[in-house]
């Protein structure tokens, strides 16, 4: 056997990746997160292993693991809601500097879309939710 799979989807996992080059899952997560901390030789031998399998990081697992989050969400009611473009690509030229993953998403401009969009997201931990463009009502 190869190692875990990821439950239902049989991708490769991060401990698939250590058994086939002989090391820890810990260096492996070292060697994508912070790269400067494994020798050269390594971190090749593991991006190569990385490519023959297919494997793709779990972000969502990574964030839990450590606490933290890469990812900043963008909500906008409509990506033709102005002002959309300017602040996406302020928070791209901000951010992604500094490591950080965008994802936009639109809520078709319905208030009650919108709400649920965000509680969707708040379960992937992002770093931070920047909503533009939305008047929410609370209904009683």
């Amino acid at each position: 056997m190869e190692g875990k799979r990821r439950p239902g989807t049989g991708k490769s996992t991060l401990a698939d990746v250590a058994k086939r080059v002989g090391v820890s899952a810990m260096t492996v997560s070292r060697a994508l997160r912070a790269p400067e901390k494994v020798s050269d030789s390594l971190r090749e031998k593991i991006q190569q292993v990385i490519a023959e399998l297919g494997y793709v990081p779990n972000l969502a697992a990574s964030a839990l693991a450590s606490a933290s989050s890469r990812l900043i969400t963008l909500v906008v009611p409509s990506l033709k809601t102005p002002g959309c473009s300017v602040i996406y690509h302020t928070l791209q030229q901000q951010l992604l500097p500094q490591g950080y993953n965008i994802l936009l998403s639109e809520a078709d401009n319905a208030n009650s879309r919108g709400s649920e969009l965000i509680e969707t997201l708040l379960a992937y931990n992002p770093a931070a939710i920047v909503q533009g463009g939305f008047k929410f009502e609370v209904q009683r």
